[in-house]
């Protein structure tokens, strides 16, 4: 789970006339953006059939003008094989138990040492700048001019800044003194694989000034090969989080209703308790916000609050 929270050091690159009334209450727009995509490995004469998940997410701050004032990315590839009938397990790294380091938390680790533009970690930095006073549609145009800087793949980080200017919400705070966080943290089920993930942007006393957080689940299929078992992603038409052909997972705010708590939960669909959840946070520190969950995940003071549903692992991005 990435627990970096980056001051807003791109601010250079922004005219100081833009700067200005960084000294006042000023609004701005937060909103979180990711996509997740996934692919079947196909099984090879030594190994079975697996799975990998990646999951881009990308926590921005616009200005008024839907300018980007800072911007986090991150990815998680979430990599997962079948051990038997009834089991699956990650072969990616991890931070303890089935949290995947997502790329920021590998570092070196990822493997792109020698990369004539760096390692991942160091391109994403010059991407994450270069998107620093431009607006989505601006860095989504202009991802070619990048090529000098970075060997990246950038248009999935693109997608999902521009999903974040999409679903915007206002704030109030003084521009230099927030910092933009994004949270990554997974758990694996038996068929299943979950992230979480989370952005938020906080004022200079831990505050939470708004935030946003999702969730992916790829459901998978475990197939006899012989001695071993292949891992497929369920694409069944009855699973809809899965699209089958772009190959994208959907997450529980793109499900909305679809996702189908409504009729079990008692304070209703995930979304609702979920932008309930952000509405609580505005104000609070993380401990705050946190304070009344109880030993079982759930708020203690939950019929006050609305919210029926564990949250353990929102906790966790945050």
């Amino acid at each position: 789970m990435k627990k970096v929270v980056k001051t807003l050091v791109a601010l250079a690159a922004i005219p100081f006339a833009a700067l200005a009334g960084c000294s006042t209450q000023e609004t701005v727009y937060f909103c979180l953006g990711s996509i997740a995509k996934y692919s079947n490995k196909a099984a090879t004469a030594t190994a079975a059939a697996s799975v990998q998940v990646d999951v881009t997410v990308a926590a921005v701050l616009f200005d008024k003008d839907g300018k980007i004032l800072d911007v986090n990315i991150d990815v998680m590839q979430v990599k997962s094989k079948a051990i038997d009938a009834a089991t699956t397990q990650l072969t990616s790294a991890v931070n303890s138990g089935t949290d995947v380091k997502s790329k920021w938390e590998l570092r070196d680790d990822y493997g792109m040492t020698s990369a004539p533009k760096g390692n991942w970690y160091v391109q994403a930095d010059k991407f994450e700048n270069w998107s620093v006073g431009k607006t989505a549609v601006e860095v989504a145009a202009g991802g070619d001019t990048l090529t000098a800087d970075v060997t990246i793949t950038t248009a999935d980080y693109s997608a999902a800044i521009t999903e974040a200017f999409a679903t915007k919400i206002e704030a109030k705070g003084k521009v230099a003194d927030l910092k933009v966080g994004v949270g990554m943290y997974s758990a694996q089920a038996a068929k299943q694989s979950n992230v979480t993930l989370g952005g938020a942007i906080f004022d200079k006393d831990g505050k939470i000034v708004a935030s946003k957080f999702d969730v992916y689940q790829a459901p998978y299929v475990i197939t006899a090969n012989g001695e071993a078992f292949d891992l497929t992603v369920d694409e069944a038409a009855t699973k809809k989080q899965v699209d089958s052909v772009n190959k994208v997972i959907k997450s529980k705010h793109e499900l909305l209703n679809d996702y189908g708590m409504a009729s079990t939960a008692t304070y209703g669909e995930w979304y609702v308790q979920a932008n309930r959840i952000a509405d609580l946070a505005e104000g609070k520190s993380v401990v705050e916000l946190f304070a009344n969950k109880g030993e079982d995940g759930v708020f203690t003071n939950k019929a006050d609050v609305q919210i029926s549903m564990k949250v353990s692992d929102y906790q966790k991005v945050y």
